[in-house]
């Protein structure tokens, strides 16, 4: 790699002591000012006149730019011992990024449930499967291609797969007041700049889970999930 001067001479690579190999594309000298930004890291340095100063710039996330949509429902048909209990996977013609997922939930009793998202590479056999509708965030987007869908009865055999979250849901009793318990939230990308969960095909998908544990009586989920397409 080389560097590109935009503006002739380079009077303060040398004070700055900067490898050349590593910088490129970005000497700016605006009065006494100068930047560069290494090529391989992304660092930004600031030459005010006196001395150089790193600046840590995050990249921006640019999945706003994607069509985008949103599916949400109720669940309260269960198996007896659930395993997968919701899922969005993929499509043949567009990638699927999850951006979001949140639940919330309560039962007859106060009481505890595990949850587990599962990202999967295989598609699950059998079960009782229904398909949620979702809807764009724009208007102007095409028909979303992902498939979001609830299972009553579980599927046969589950898609090969690993757990990328998991945490307990506190289940406050369905005639308590105040409701006091909070969404269960698991935001990717944003703010963090990290890759969201990723559908590629329509094997892929991204499922919620119980784990084969008994369900407490009178249990209500709410699950909203949030995805882009490109």
């Amino acid at each position: 790699m080389s560097i590109t001067q935009l503006d002739g001479a380079n009077p303060y690579m040398k004070m700055a002591g900067l490898n050349a190999d590593r910088l490129a594309l970005s000497l700016t000298n605006i009065a006494q000012y100068a930047t560069f930004q290494e090529t391989d890291t992304g660092n930004l340095y600031l030459f005010n006149g006196l001395c150089w100063i790193w600046v840590n710039t995050l990249p921006a996330n640019n999945e706003g730019q994607f069509a985008t949509y949103s599916a949400a429902i109720e669940i309260t048909s269960f198996a007896a011992n659930a395993t997968d209990i919701f899922r969005i996977f993929g499509s043949a013609t567009k990638t699927i990024k999850v951006s979001r997922v949140q639940l919330t939930a309560d039962a007859t009793n106060a009481g505890i449930v595990d949850i587990y998202l599962y990202k999967r590479t295989t598609a699950n056999v059998g079960g009782t499967p229904a398909t949620v509708n979702g809807i764009q965030h724009d208007s102007l987007d095409p028909a979303y291609t992902a498939t979001v869908q609830t299972y009553s009865a579980n599927p046969t055999a589950l898609g090969l797969g690993q757990i990328l979250r998991t945490d307990g849901v506190a289940l406050p009793g369905s005639t308590t007041t105040g409701y006091p318990f909070t969404p269960l939230i698991w935001d990717f990308g944003a703010p963090r700049n990290t890759k969201m969960p990723t559908l590629r095909g329509n094997a892929e998908s991204l499922a919620l889970n119980f784990g084969g544990q008994a369900i407490p009586t009178g249990l209500g989920i709410w699950v909203d999930v949030e995805w882009t397409e490109s």
